[in-house]
């Protein structure tokens, strides 16, 4: 080797970057008569588990709008929300004569709500059938959810998956909703109490419907609007499209005692007539006064995932090569995260875990904390009364 100095060529010490891909694919089970779909939508059913996939619910509801049962209606509530969101549509095949009953009863078939549970199974299946950029984000089977089983079935898939959930109760007054949710506790699925009316471009007369179809498509489209970190936000009191009475009419005061806060402290999504139609709350029933916020619960599923994939490239890679490229690429991920205004703070840290037998087992570990920026619930405002204007004007020189 040459005597002198040398410089060896440049290092880059920079890794890639971490970018989160907003996916807001929203997932429908509900039913239709199989055999009222174009023959290449039956066969399609058949090979792929009973789903299809559109790019939109404008798509898919030119595929469904002459198809009886419950699917077109649910895709017109999400069309209503202006969203552009892939949809997959899981069919509960039934018959035409079965749509004489109401839907929310099953039809009176256990083999038909064997199917609706089958299908809200299916939807899992989405990311290996059409493509991982196709996980269902959003879960809803809304004229079926108020059945305890169903939403038990939602919950497996939602907890299963790290995604959320709308359900709908159909109840008929503030307090059977209050007590209800009392008895749910779930963290990840939104719980709509009442059904809405609209008119049904299909029936050619007013309707009342569940919300969830409304709700789920309100998220997406609020969420992909807000950007690459859009999952962080709540999307409540913003405005929610397509309903005109609720079933059940509600009280509402400002900062006070009203149906609409007994339900919202109840950990309900209410929908209601303030300034124009908005989605009052965004919070679960869970008991947590932390893990029952949604955009809590979805920041953190959003990090995780979002770390998961961008740390796959330094799988089967050298230690050394992890310790010195990974730690970096996770802080200035979460830096961006601070910078965009989603995330509090942050540290990442080698983990205490680390030791030189587990580095020959082909283990590392690496540790991060950070805070999202919650959504605030409450605004407190302290009047005070004085006279010291009124001394002023009385004030001698």
């Amino acid at each position: 080797m040459p005597q002198g100095v040398m410089v060896k060529p440049t290092k880059k010490l920079t890794p890639s970057a971490i970018v989160v891909k907003t996916s807001q694919v929203i997932g429908v089970v509900g039913s239709a008569v199989k055999t009222e779909l174009p023959t290449k939508y039956q066969e399609k059913l058949t090979e792929d588990k009973g789903l299809l996939l559109f790019n939109s619910p404008a798509e898919a509801l030119e595929v469904f709008a002459g198809v009886a049962g419950t699917i077109r209606e649910e895709l017109d509530d999400i069309n209503l929300q202006n969203v552009h969101a892939p949809i997959v549509v899981s069919v509960a095949s039934v018959t035409a004569s079965q749509l004489e009953k109401a839907p929310e009863d099953f039809y009176e078939v256990n083999a038909f709500k064997s199917r609706v549970l089958e299908q809200i199974d299916n939807l899992k299946l989405a990311r290996t059938i059409f493509g991982k950029a196709y996980k269902v984000r959003w879960a809803v089977a809304g004229y079926f959810s108020a059945d305890v089983d169903v939403q038990q079935r939602l919950n497996i898939f939602n907890e299963g998956t790290k995604t959320a959930g709308v359900i709908d109760l159909n109840e008929t007054s503030v307090q059977g909703a209050v007590k209800t949710l009392e008895k749910m506790g779930t963290k990840r699925q939104l719980v709509t109490p009442f059904y809405g009316q609209k008119w049904s471009t299909f029936e050619d007369k007013n309707i009342f419907r569940p919300l969830s179809a409304c709700i789920a498509g309100h998220n997406a489209y609020w969420s992909a609007l807000f950007g690459e970190f859009g999952d962080a936000y709540s999307y409540g009191n913003l405005p929610i499209y397509g309903i005109t009475k609720l079933r059940v009419p509600l009280t509402y005061e400002e900062g006070a005692e009203c149906d609409v806060n007994t339900l919202a402290d109840a950990g309900a999504t209410v929908v209601f007539n303030d300034e124009g139609w908005e989605l009052y709350n965004f919070e679960t029933p869970n008991t947590d006064e932390t893990e029952n916020k949604l955009e809590y619960i979805r920041f953190f599923d959003m990090l995780n995932e979002a770390l998961q994939k961008g740390a796959k490239e330094y799988h089967q890679r050298p230690f050394t090569e992890v310790k010195e490229m990974l730690q970096l690429k996770i802080e200035q991920f979460l830096g961006k995260a601070v910078d965009a205004g989603v995330a509090l703070g942050f540290d990442v840290w080698l983990s205490p875990e680390n030791s030189g037998a587990e580095v020959q087992a082909g283990r590392f570990y690496l540790s991060y904390k950070t805070g999202n920026n919650p959504a605030v619930r409450t605004i407190i405002l302290q009047p005070f009364s004085t006279t010291e204007y009124a001394d002023k004007l009385v004030e001698t020189k």
